[in-house]
């Protein structure tokens, strides 16, 4: 039984590790869900052979239905947001790590060259 919904081909493991990271449940509200569905397609276009190209239906009751133009690029855009905002974030994380790092390297060095005018 498959732990996550509408994850097949070759990005489906990309998929359904967004919905496992996302800790998604059936409880979700339909607009969160909407945006996490995105989310994964996106992620599974990484796999070989998946393209950019996505259609995107409401299956209800056993019928489907196109989902609106308007709320495809409204989601769009916000995935777009959404990706700007993480780099940024990303990057500050990155920078802080990289300064804890020199700093303690330079130290390491000044501490190892204390300690060897030390012993001379």
């Amino acid at each position: 039984m498959r732990e996550f919904p509408g994850a097949i081909g070759n990005g489906g493991w990309h998929a359904d590790s967004e919905f496992m990271v996302a800790r998604y449940s059936d409880s979700w509200s339909f607009d969160r869900a909407v945006l996490l569905v995105y989310t994964a397609k996106k992620r599974a276009e990484r796999a070989s052979g998946v393209g950019p190209a996505t259609d995107t239906f409401i299956v209800m009751g056993g019928a489907y239905t196109p989902l609106n133009p308007t709320i495809v690029d409204a989601v769009h855009n916000s995935w777009n947001d959404m990706q700007g905002v993480e780099k940024l974030t990303k990057d500050s994380y990155y920078e802080n790590i990289s300064r804890i790092i020199l700093g303690y390297l330079k130290d390491s060095e000044t501490n190892k060259a204390d300690q060897k005018n030390a012993d001379e």
